[in-house]
């Protein structure tokens, strides 16, 4: 997957990928420059922050409850209040009230505790993560930058791969002459792993300034991910110039990693580049209908309920789309297990498109007890995924 980053101060932003959070906060004057900070990295890192103030018609609980509910997340400053010891202090009443609202309606929460501060109070430890500040030393280097990176932290924990696709490149600069994406599952040092592959020629129709991302995630939870975080791998191949991509690894756990690639120089316009992305994890697919957490269907075709969907996400203009899936003997499955589809993608697949599965052209074959699956198609739409469903078996005994 291939998305748009731009760069700020070093570090590899989203562009235009802006997320809501709840700012719960004091609103007395002596904490006005402390709250104006944090307020201030949030916007700089494209977080709109919401609260309560004068101009909801509503009760301010009634109204922070409902902001906290459709925010992505909370962002709490636990300032001194109320002194309940020596030099041990309540945090504001309202602030803890909306830290228990996050925490009921499943969002995450980030807490930002002034030094005295008392964050062992029941209900608030078992849940949050949260850091201390003096509002003496805000501007700290080292607390800005633990600062700027907890809260960029907290919203690419909220923003799901699928979104990040919203943010992406510059349809004006740039379309993919022709995209390969190869998804196998290969035996490597006893273990089953899945192999993505992406090789794309990429045509610049001006002076192209961004970086470029791309990503892999797993499409079905996996029952565990052990710890093991994605491999990846970035090589260019020829362009017509000497071109130097520069990765950056912007995520990377076991079921999700997203990477940037830096282009030097700037392509400028009828300049072309190809290249690979390669990320291979265990946990990109499951192997057996064990390695599902949800074993529930996803998708429902002619009547059949299908548990497993992979296949690419056009993000950015493609004239010619070849997919090739490998899948080996030990699956236990045939190729007229495998149905290909096309449907309208967000987060998930939302409704197929019959009429864009009849424009693709989808070979399927049995080599050697290998299940191998083409699909070719010209012009694929935006925002739709080109892939195949199909139902895992049950992990034979003798596999471990």
């Amino acid at each position: 997957m291939t998305l748009g980053y731009i760069e700020l101060g070093g570090k590899y932003m989203i562009k235009s990928t802006s997320i809501q959070i709840f700012l719960s906060c004091s609103f007395h004057e002596e904490d006005k420059e402390i709250v104006d900070f944090f307020a201030s990295i949030c916007h700089g890192l494209g977080i709109q922050c919401v609260n309560v103030d004068k101009g909801f018609g509503k009760t301010p609980q009634e109204t922070a409850r409902q902001l906290v509910s459709d925010s992505h997340a909370l962002l709490a400053i636990a300032t001194c209040r109320d002194e309940m010891t020596k030099g041990n202090f309540m945090m504001p009443k309202a602030v803890s009230e909306e830290i228990t609202m996050a925490f009921a309606n499943k969002k995450p929460i980030l807490i930002f505790a002034e030094n005295g501060v008392d964050m062992e109070q029941g209900f608030i430890s078992p849940y949050h993560t949260h850091l201390r500040f003096n509002r003496e030393s805000l501007a700290d280097p080292k607390f800005l930058k633990k600062a700027i990176e907890s809260i960029h932290g907290l919203k690419m924990g909220v923003i799901s791969p699928e979104d990040l696709q919203v943010a992406q490149l510059g349809q004006e600069h740039i379309f993919a002459e022709y995209v390969r994406h190869l998804v196998e599952l290969v035996e490597q040092s006893g273990s089953l792993v899945w192999r993505y592959s992406i090789t794309r020629r990429l045509k610049f129709t001006s002076r192209f300034t961004e970086a470029i991302q791309h990503g892999a995630w797993e499409a079905v939870p996996p029952s565990e991910t052990s710890g093991c975080n994605i491999k990846w791998s970035a090589r260019f191949h020829n362009g017509n110039k000497a071109f130097k991509l520069t990765p950056t690894e912007e995520i990377c756990t076991g079921d999700n990693c997203q990477i940037s690639l830096n282009i030097e120089p700037k392509p400028e316009a009828n300049d072309f580049i190809e290249y690979s992305v390669l990320f291979v994890s265990p946990y990109l697919n499951p192997v057996f209908l064990e390695d599902i957490r949800d074993p529930r269907a996803k998708i429902i075709i002619n009547e059949t309920e299908f548990l497993c969907t992979d296949g690419m996400v056009p993000i950015v203009r493609t004239q010619n789309l070849k997919i090739h899936f490998r899948f080996p003997p030990i699956l236990g499955l045939k190729p007229e297990d495998f149905v290909p589809i096309v449907g309208s993608y967000t987060n998930k697949i939302d409704y197929l498109v019959e009429s864009e599965m009849k424009r693709m052209i989808v070979n399927k074959e049995n080599f050697g007890g290998n299940v191998l699956i083409d699909i070719y198609i010209q012009s694929p739409l935006l925002q739709h995924m080109y892939g195949v469903a199909w139902n895992p078996v049950k992990r034979p005994f003798e596999v471990t």
